[in-house]
């Protein structure tokens, strides 16, 4: 998740068609099948973790199965069991470990946002840098939908979702909180719908991020969200302010 853009002191975007690098998700190869006998388990560990990403996000969960991952790790289907008890314990497992990724936001939105000069700026960056963070793992992105889906299905899975969900919305909430007390938005601010349409516009960008076919319209969504971002009407503040 390396790709940010950063903000020229004009507000626009410098996030280029040509400058986005290779946007298209990669297909890795097939391996050798077989683990061999001194293989480091934490790296076979993560080597069935990152098949089953790439294989959850070109197949979906349900079309997943374990003799696709253990082709595309290199391994046998036998050898997953002795990390992974079932299928579900491995999407959990894949689950955690690109949920956590998610922690990185702040890190990431700080750089996007140092020359915010207003609330509108600063929610703009946060939207962008989920864009562009789903831009940089697209396989990522498609899994936190099928981690949507899969949720209805697992208690831990549920968990997973709901606590990476809050902590995008939180930030979100974080940032409204802030402007209305230093006064930059009013104190009858409907703050619920600000995060409501900050969440919905994620999510709907996040998905067409990840829905893409190519370059082109992953930059032309990118353009869309900053057109209506920089929009000094598109932020719901209370009746009559």
């Amino acid at each position: 998740m390396a790709l940010i853009a950063i903000f020229s002191q004009s507000g626009q975007s410098n996030l280029l068609p040509q400058q986005a690098m290779d946007l298209e998700p990669h297909v890795s190869g097939r391996k050798p099948i077989g683990r061999p006998a001194n293989a480091d388990s934490a790296v076979t560990r993560e080597s069935i973790i990152d098949a089953a990403i790439h294989q959850m996000a070109a197949l979906g969960f349900e079309r997943m199965t374990l003799d696709d991952v253990a082709e595309e790790a290199g391994i046998t289907r036998t050898a997953i069991y002795r990390y992974y008890g079932s299928k579900m314990e491995l999407a959990r497992a894949a689950f955690e470990r690109s949920s956590s990724e998610t922690y990185a936001l702040p890190d990431r939105y700080a750089v996007l946002a140092s020359e915010a000069r207003n609330v509108n700026e600063r929610l703009r960056a946060f939207v962008l840098v989920c864009m562009q963070m789903s831009i940089a793992e697209p396989e990522k992105s498609v899994g936190y939908f099928q981690l949507g889906q899969v949720a209805t299905q697992d208690p831990e899975v549920a968990r997973i979702f709901s606590q990476r969900s809050r902590y995008i919305r939180d930030f979100a909430i974080t940032i409204v909180d802030d402007a209305v007390r230093a006064g930059e938005l009013p104190q009858d601010t409907d703050q619920y719908r600000v995060i409501e349409g900050v969440s919905g516009l994620i999510w709907a960008m996040v998905h067409g991020l990840s829905a893409a076919p190519n370059e082109r319209v992953r930059a032309q969504l990118m353009l869309a969200a900053d057109a209506l971002l920089m929009s000094p009407e598109w932020l719901p503040v209370a009746d009559g302010q």
